[in-house]
């Protein structure tokens, strides 16, 4: 009649409701009623065996009843009321961890500890409404970073409470994050058949919202590389993320056997992050390369070496001439390291690393970054504008935005960008020049001495530069009224190009 299923750490009870019970019996259980009363499958979660078989002892008993009053109970409860934390670790996370890289797992289970945890956790799920996580979007607009600390308010009800700026609170990537684990909680809440109805609003809250990205551009970029020349390790990583327009992990990650260095190439195929012990037993592990021993045992978080999330962010780095010079000299400083520590030193393979050989994890670097910003202001009265370290990487791509004379497809090679459309809607704002560019190639290649060939022949499968030019055009004809009338006027005079110009354009 009721049985128990052990899964992911949590003990269930499942069994199901017979068909043939009254309106009122559905009503009163919070159950949709079902006009052919069909059987519903139930699951409840128990941390622990002594508690699922005494709950499933309760059900029979139920159940029983059910059957020798044919539903006509009033007494009966079926569904337990459960709260919507427990309901989160018992079910949720488990179904969902081995899905989650590492990384993944770690950022989701904080985003749901410090973000939803201290707000709905008590609520039960049957509980929580669509005023209830509209509300919650509103409280997480005007919270201040990094006020929650394990589920646990840092500060006190005065500060919560006085006004903050709009960027010392949480941006809409955290509660647009937020909004998409609320609604895979909902989604298998309702599988489970706990509630009704989903209370998730439609409305999901963008993702980048406004935010502006803020950059150095390249003559201040020069400067700084100049004025670090006392922090060789620095400039170097800074160099790498400007050449290459690295995020910060693929920068700490570069071991020695991805360089090519006769070829003037560096593979990127690896990540340094810091990520939970728990994620390491919970989540998905496939991609992990390598575990860095912990420096602290009692600490709950390690370093590891892993591929990257997307295929696309495995790359080349071409290296130019000053930035591999850089790099010989590195390899020179590290065997020299060896030498001087012998067995002292621990030999990872890391190009940026520690005198000892030891990884330096992202977060080392920011701060490194940020010091030295902070000493060129106090000593030197050289101020730059603020910049993080992933500020870096958007400096790199606008920059090669910015001159690359229209070929967007060798940028999105550089950056390892997922598709063009991500790397030209994020950086949108560098693409005036190079669309202004991009139109007066066209006009020239258009006009210039070959009015007397058709538009097919122009732009026949055969010239694929041409086609390329006519394709990123088309994309970019969402932005620009003028671009989108003209090559609508040639789609009417050259059916071999309507296919590559519509297509794109109902893309967009």
């Amino acid at each position: 009649m009721a049985s128990i299923v052990h899964r992911y750490q949590t003990y269930y009870v499942s069994y199901t409701i017979p068909k043939g019970l009254s309106k009122e019996f559905y009503e009163k259980n919070g159950l949709p009623y079902d006009e052919h009363k069909s059987k519903r499958q139930m699951w409840e979660p128990f941390n622990n065996l002594d508690a699922a078989e005494e709950r499933k002892k309760k059900v029979e008993i139920q159940l029983e009843e059910i059957r020798q009053s044919n539903g006509e109970i009033n007494h009966l409860s079926v569904i337990r009321p459960i709260k919507l934390w427990d309901f989160v670790m018992k079910e949720f996370i488990p179904s969902r961890a081995k899905s989650w890289q590492p990384k993944t797992y770690t950022m989701n289970v904080g985003l749901l500890t410090n973000h939803v945890k201290p707000h709905l956790g008590e609520k039960t799920i049957q509980a929580v409404t669509e005023g209830d996580i509209r509300e919650l979007y509103e409280t997480l607009q005007h919270t201040p970073k990094g006020a929650y600390k394990g589920g646990i308010c840092l500060l006190s009800e005065v500060e919560m409470e006085k006004p903050h700026e709009e960027s010392e609170c949480l941006g809409p990537t955290t509660i647009h994050d937020v909004a998409l684990l609320l609604g895979g909680i909902f989604k298998l809440a309702l599988r489970r058949n706990l509630i009704t109805e989903d209370p998730l609003p439609e409305y999901i809250p963008p993702r980048n919202g406004n935010i502006q990205f803020k950059i150095w551009d390249d003559m201040l970029m020069k400067k700084a590389l100049t004025a670090m020349s006392d922090q060789p390790l620095l400039r170097l990583a800074v160099h790498l993320a400007y050449v290459g327009a690295l995020r910060n992990g693929e920068t700490v990650g570069i071991t020695l056997e991805e360089l090519d260095l006769r070829n003037s190439r560096i593979h990127i195929t690896k990540i340094l992050q810091r990520v939970s012990k728990e994620s390491l037993k919970m989540a998905k592990t496939s991609d992990v390369l390598f575990v860095f021993p912990t420096i602290e045992i009692e600490k709950n978080s390690c370093l590891v070496l892993k591929r990257p999330k997307t295929s696309s962010s495995i790359r080349e780095l071409l290296a130019t001439e000053p930035l591999k010079n850089e790099i010989e000299a590195r390899l020179k400083q590290i065997q020299r390291n060896k030498e001087k520590l012998g067995d002292q030193y621990h030999d990872y393979g890391l190009l940026i690393c520690l005198e000892n050989g030891n990884p330096i994890e992202p977060k080392l670097m920011m701060t490194w970054f940020k010091k030295w910003q902070k000493q060129q202001k106090e000593e030197f009265e050289e101020e730059y504008p603020p910049l993080s370290f992933h500020g870096i990487r958007h400096s790199s791509t606008t920059y090669y935005v910015e001159h690359c004379d229209g070929d967007f497809k060798s940028v999105q090679a550089i950056t390892g960008h997922k598709s063009l459309e991500v790397l030209l809607n994020i950086y949108s704002h560098a693409t005036s020049s190079a669309r202004l560019k991009l139109v007066e190639t066209f006009q020239d290649k258009f006009y210039s001495g070959r009015k007397e060939q058709s538009l097919s022949a122009i732009f026949s499968p055969e010239n694929a530069q041409e086609k390329d030019v006519v394709s990123t055009l088309a994309f970019l004809a969402k932005d620009s009224p003028e671009i989108k009338e003209l090559l609508l006027k040639m789609c009417k005079q050259s059916p071999a190009l309507q296919e590559t110009v519509l297509t794109a354009l109902l893309a967009g």
